[in-house]
């Protein structure tokens, strides 16, 4: 049966009356997640070519068969940090930071990749995910529009937007 565990840890201060910091631990692990594998690999050795993949085959006469097995597993660390400078006059600002890396048993970045390298060996996959982003950064400027003097559905179109 697959799951995911999601964990965290955050220390917040604020600093002054218009600023506030953040900093974060935020990490995830997901288990026993389906995915296909090669059952009946081409077993690679001295002249192996495409044409004679099916000979070099564990089971011979059998074609290449996949097996639906719970096998992969990925796991997601990262250390957050967060600047926010409150709204004064409308403005907003928020700045953060994310280090991070995903590990996973089978990003391989190959078109039809079936299962790990080695099928015999589940974890011969393991490595950065192909999705891992090391370090992000985004920043945000919000600037809040003064209310018009405006009444009846004007107000609502121009205030309520």
């Amino acid at each position: 049966m697959n799951y995911t565990q999601n964990y965290n840890f955050t220390v917040e201060q604020q600093l002054g009356s218009e600023m506030a910091f953040s900093l974060a631990y935020v990490g995830n692990r997901s288990e026993h997640i389906m995915g296909s594998r090669q059952f009946n690999p081409a077993v690679f050795g001295p002249g192996a070519t495409v044409g004679n993949e099916n000979s070099r085959r564990l089971f011979p006469g059998l074609g290449a068969v996949e097996l639906a097995q719970s096998y992969e597993y990925e796991g997601f660390n990262s250390l957050q940090a967060n600047v926010t400078r409150r709204a004064t006059n409308g403005l907003t600002l928020l700045s953060n930071i994310v280090w991070s890396k995903t590990i996973d048993n089978t990003s391989s970045a190959t078109e039809g990749n079936t299962g790990p390298p080695n099928p015999f060996n589940l974890a011969s996959g393991r490595g950065p995910a192909d999705f891992d982003q090391t370090i992000r950064y985004n920043a945000s400027v919000n600037y809040l529009v003064p209310h018009a003097n405006v009444q009846g559905w004007k107000s609502a179109v121009v205030n309520d937007w």
